[in-house]
Order: C-alpha cells, then structure tokens, then sequence
C-alpha cells in the first residue's frame, strides 16, 4: 500500500471519513474574507494496520512516550500526533495515513444510521454489501447492538 498507517475511521460518510474541505467568510470584511480547511473524523485506532516504516515506528514511539508522560487517551493522542502539522519549533509525525474504506470497515453509525438502509432485518444483504467489521463506538448499548448485528 502507500500508507505507514492505514486506520478505520469514526467518519460516518465518505466526506466525513476521507476529508472535505470547507470554507469560512467573514462578512463583515468583505470580498476576500474567507479561508479553506480541511475537515475529517478521527482515525480509530481500535483497528490499525501499521507498515514496519521509520515513519510508522516513529508515530508510535510518540504516541507511546506521550501516553507514560501523562494519563490521557490513546486515540486521542494518536490523532492528535498523526494530524498536527509542523509548525514553530514542532516537527510533526510525517507519516503518510490512508483512511480504511468507511462502508467495509465500519463504525456503529454507519451500520445503525446512515448506511442502515442496507441492513433492514428481514431483508437479504448480499455478500459483497456485508461490512468486514463493525466497530461499537458510537452507541452505549454495545452489547444490545451486537446481538442486532450478529442477526443480520
């Protein structure tokens, strides 16, 4: 592949888990008053496959200092060293990321919420419609949830 990382995402549509860019103007200035951003969900390290490059190696040295600094959460952490640029005396992580497909290796929003129209109980899902994963991150009843997946 062309990724040190390759991650599921906590983005529930393509835009939110590949990226969009977006703009923001400030009326008050006039022509000329916006900017663009970037905008993407989190990376979710609960299911990672990790390249054995200096890059990727060196991502998960960061991450794994700054987490016996101080108590704090992995993903978190994770992303934060993943996606923060270089700036000032800051040399960011530069390893290259590449986002799992959200519809295959999902999250439990996909699944219940914006692509639940492809897993109505009762109606046949073909084969190559079924998820590889489905990750329970956004509901609380996990245990509920997965007795509902394992159904369909």
């Amino acid at each position: 592949r062309d990724a040190d990382v390759e991650a599921s995402t906590d983005g529930f549509s393509r835009a939110w888990a590949s990226g969009q860019i977006q703009s923001v103007h400030e009326k008050r200035m006039g022509w000329g008053a916006g900017g663009l951003y970037v905008q993407h969900f989190t990376l979710n390290v609960g299911c990672a496959f990790f390249r054995p490059t200096a890059a990727a190696i060196s991502l998960l040295q960061r991450v794994s200092r700054r987490l016996a600094e101080a108590s704090a959460w992995d993903q978190q952490v994770f992303n934060q060293e993943c996606f923060m640029l270089s700036h000032g005396d800051y040399t960011g992580a530069m390893a290259a990321v590449r986002v799992m497909k959200y519809d295959e290796w999902m999250n439990s929003k996909v699944f219940f919420f914006s692509e639940r129209r492809r897993f109505i109980p009762g109606r046949p899902t073909p084969a190559a419609d079924l998820p590889v994963m489905i990750h329970m991150n956004y509901h609380a009843d996990k245990h509920k949830r997965m007795l509902c997946v394992w159904d369909r």
